[in-house]
């Protein structure tokens, strides 16, 4: 397993995170990631030691947004990541408990070098979490998601991260936004279909089933290769059943 920050923690270099608007993303492409938008949180209130991301809130100047985003991320495609986080969400601005959101793009590779957010159409992960109340909270997200094959792999990913209903004069703090290579995940099948059909295929009444000589292949969700199988040949008696007993006249 492969463990690595999306953020570095180096305030001599500009960030990789870019603040926005939830709604309207794609405006970042103009947004200036020259000063490092940080939490803050770690240094009064810890949310947890390491990496912080930044502080989400429409009344921050000249960055105004409630949602942080990066592209141009480099994974494999046809793997399976993990991304996780913590944040501490602001006051709803309605009177549903305040929502985090958790955005996971994708690009093609047919589009050549991503130079905007615009180019990342494919949705590969889309997540809500809720806090406990309509003031905010203090949450931990996680989730995984396959990298599709038609990715570009040096820039296959856009991940965004917002509190979709932050109020005005309210504060979010997102920290220890972590990208991890999951290979121990497990994909699941996608189909199953019988390659070789088994010797036997007549039957009497009464004869077990006998599957020998049969084979299948499975085809997995992230695009590796089928594996095939032999079918189990134990028949699910070693005897033969007695014939059906005829109705009495």
């Amino acid at each position: 397993m492969r463990t690595r920050p999306i953020t570095k923690n180096t305030c001599a270099a500009a960030s990789p995170w870019t603040l926005g608007n939830a709604d309207n993303t794609k405006n970042n492409d103009a947004g200036g990631a020259t000063r490092r938008p940080k939490s803050e949180l770690n240094q009064t209130d810890a949310v947890v030691s390491g990496e912080y991301a930044a502080k989400l809130g429409e009344q921050l100047t000249p960055y105004k947004g409630d949602t942080i985003n990066q592209h141009t991320l480099s994974e494999t495609p046809g793997k399976t990541y993990r991304l996780g986080l913590w944040a501490t969400l602001g006051k709803s601005n309605d009177d549903t408990p305040s929502t985090l959101k958790v955005q996971v793009k994708s690009n093609l590779a047919s589009l050549g070098a991503v130079s905007s957010f615009s180019q990342y159409r494919k949705t590969v992960l889309s997540e809500t979490v809720d806090a406990e109340s309509k003031e905010g909270g203090k949450i931990h997200y996680s989730g995984s998601f396959i990298v599709p094959l038609d990715v570009d792999p040096y820039a296959a990913l856009w991940v965004a991260i917002s509190q979709t209903d932050l109020a005005s004069g309210s504060f979010a703090y997102i920290d220890n936004v972590t990208l991890v290579e999951d290979s121990a995940a497990v994909s699941d099948v996608a189909s199953i279909a019988v390659t070789t059909q088994p010797t036997k295929t007549e039957y009497a009444i009464g004869d077990a089933l006998d599957l020998s000589g049969m084979a299948v292949a499975a085809t997995m969700s992230d695009g590796t290769p089928p594996s095939s199988a032999r079918a189990n040949t134990r028949s699910p008696s070693s005897t033969r059943r007695p014939p059906a007993k005829r109705p009495s006249r």
